[in-house]
């Protein structure tokens, strides 16, 4: 696990709700934001800041749905966490299928909170991990297989690149 600062964005309509949820997090390390909104979220956060989203069904205005739909419209590779307080077994279902790395039914157990927001950080991080290796792939394909001169010199620029990206994956 990396020792970097990791943010987790609460998007709830009850207040109570994100004070306690923030008052646990922040327990466990985490740096939070909360918002009582769909449109407050989109109004502050952008779509690059990096952070573990934990979003509310049942909200008036934009939902949790409409608001997971417009991240995934919009290419959001974010991971989240979808809870409700609603009993509709189907939600479970959904969530998952939409990607959500979870579901929790409220009231929730807090560490089946703190270890599914774990959970996804260490799929961002090998994520990006993953990434990397993919792109270092690709020019070593592209330089030493197929013996692309456009790359020439270029080997001390994917060096450093490398050498950012692996500080950004360890964070």
């Amino acid at each position: 696990m990396t020792t970097d600062i990791k943010k987790v964005f609460i998007v709830d309509d009850d207040e109570s709700v994100c004070r306690s949820i923030k008052c646990l997090l922040t327990t466990f390390g985490f740096t939070v934001e909360t918002f009582l909104s769909g449109k407050d979220f989109f109004n502050a956060v952008a779509e690059t800041d990096p952070g573990c989203l934990v979003l509310d069904i049942n909200m008036p205005g934009l939902d949790g749905w409409e608001v997971q739909r417009r991240l995934a419209i919009a290419g959001s590779k974010r991971q989240f966490i979808i809870i409700s307080a609603d009993k509709d077994d189907g939600f479970r279902e959904r969530a998952l299928e939409i990607g959500a790395i979870g579901f929790l039914q409220k009231p929730f157990n807090d560490q089946q909170l703190v270890n599914l927001i774990n959970q996804s950080f260490e799929i961002g991080e090998n994520s990006m991990k993953n990434n990397f290796l993919m792109v270092f792939i690709a020019a070593f394909l592209m330089t030493t297989v197929l013996g692309c001169n456009m790359f020439k010199g270029a080997g001390k620029d994917m060096e450093n690149a490398g050498q950012s990206i692996q500080k950004t994956a360890d964070r």
